[in-house]
């Protein structure tokens, strides 16, 4: 799909419902930038920092790092743990902002898709196309921030108060 133009160049099975994976987290991203303030400082709760599945971010309870920080680790790094800290401070709670990706999947004319977490957790219920995918991502990248940060190749990850860093 074209990003300007939504043109379909070739397409394979495109209204196939498969498991997303990691693209979930253009939609994560999405609307943590949208409906969350990049400068805010989120406080990371028990249940970010206990992500342990797949690619982390090592996030530990109390710990304070800016919204920017966790989405530019969610799509830079594939940061599980970063998506549900993200999720938890810019909706108040994990699924709240779950319900908000969907409400925005649909809008999006992303029919096909219905996601049930942040980060892409294989789950029969968490699902999309490929031409939900190219919707969300040509979307995504209207948005100046998200593109920024897709462009980029490595970045360091810095919390507040603290002098630990990743690089990624």
């Amino acid at each position: 799909m074209d990003a300007q133009t939504g043109q379909i160049y070739l397409a394979k099975n495109p209204f196939r419902q498969m498991h997303p994976a990691s693209l979930t987290k253009i939609m994560t991203a999405i609307i943590a930038l949208e409906a969350g303030d990049p400068r805010s400082v989120v406080t990371v709760s028990e249940r970010a920092a206990y992500t342990s599945d797949g690619s982390i971010l090592d996030l530990h309870p109390g710990e304070r790092i800016r919204l920017s920080e966790l989405v530019r680790a969610a799509l830079i790094m594939s940061a599980n743990d970063a998506t549900v800290a993200i999720a938890e401070h810019v909706a108040g709670n994990h699924d709240l902002f779950v319900q908000w990706m969907n409400l925005k999947a649909q809008l999006l004319g992303a029919r096909r898709t219905h996601f049930v977490n942040t980060n892409g957790y294989t789950h029969p219920n968490h699902y999309s196309t490929a031409y939900d995918l190219a919707l969300i991502t040509r979307y995504a990248l209207r948005n100046p921030t998200f593109a920024a940060v897709v462009r980029t190749r490595e970045a360091t990850v810095s919390w507040e108060g603290k002098r630990r860093e990743v690089i990624s």
